[in-house]
């Protein structure tokens, strides 16, 4: 869930910034997902189950460590920087949400939204990379339109810290329109096999008991009414199996 911060000293996005060039399209997410889990059976090993079920809080917590530091010792094969330098110039209109770093880009007359994760949390805060790449995936299948590619990773250096910590660089369509009304989200999920769900999440959820999928974050901010044709269309929600 990204809420709009205007750039500012706090706000700054990741990444150096160079002259603007032409720069690499991504890896679709599917091509992404897939060299993220060579990667892990690679270093370490075919037994690592990625997608949990974690026993409680501290094997989580230890799984978002232990692929963060994957995730850094990787960057230099999977690296975003020539992307993320080529669209990020100072005069970028970048916001800080609560995930990610957010701006626009134009690739040819088709604008795009570039996310860089904040340095060492992936989407929500109970994500590890593998969770937050896996959502990307699920979430591509549920609107194909979007587009969503992965860049690679940065290192940001932070204050107080000895070692940078990895970014991952997405993006995706842009989506022009304004927000829908919950009642009409909750309509579009219903037909659709959405139920409301609740549990020890506080954000707006649906459950899919078929497929076996919850969404998360599916609030009104997190969704484009698509303007010319009123498509319902959601821009930030994770997704999650069960």
């Amino acid at each position: 869930m990204d809420k709009d911060k205007r750039r500012s000293g706090k706000g700054r996005p990741p990444g150096k910034r160079k002259e603007r060039e032409r720069a690499p399209a991504g890896l679709e997410i599917e091509a992404a997902f897939e060299k993220w889990i060579t990667f892990i059976r690679e270093h370490l090993g075919r037994s690592y189950s990625w997608h949990g079920p974690f026993a409680n809080d501290l094997e989580r917590i230890n799984a978002i460590d232990e692929e963060s530091a994957l995730l850094a010792k990787v960057a230099p094969e999977w690296n975003a920087e020539a992307f993320y330098s080529a669209q990020i110039d100072p005069d970028a209109d970048v916001t800080k949400g609560s995930e990610h770093f957010v701006t626009r880009y134009l690739e040819g007359a088709s604008p795009r939204v570039i996310k860089a994760t904040i340095p060492g949390k992936y989407g929500r805060h109970e994500y590890s990379p593998s969770l937050y790449l896996n959502s990307w995936r699920l979430f591509q299948q549920f609107l194909p339109a979007l587009d969503i590619r992965v860049h690679g990773i940065l290192l940001q250096p932070l204050r107080r810290r000895d070692t940078p910590l990895p970014s991952i660089v997405t993006s995706m369509q842009y989506i022009e329109g304004g927000h829908p009304s919950a009642q009409q989200i909750g309509k579009y999920m219903k037909a659709r096999g959405w139920l409301e769900h609740a549990d020890q999440s506080e954000t707006q959820d649906y459950v899919h008991n078929e497929s076996r999928q919850i969404i998360r974050d599916a609030h009104p901010g997190n969704w484009i009414k698509q303007r010319g044709t009123a498509e319902l269309m959601p821009v930030d929600i994770s997704i999650e199996e069960f």
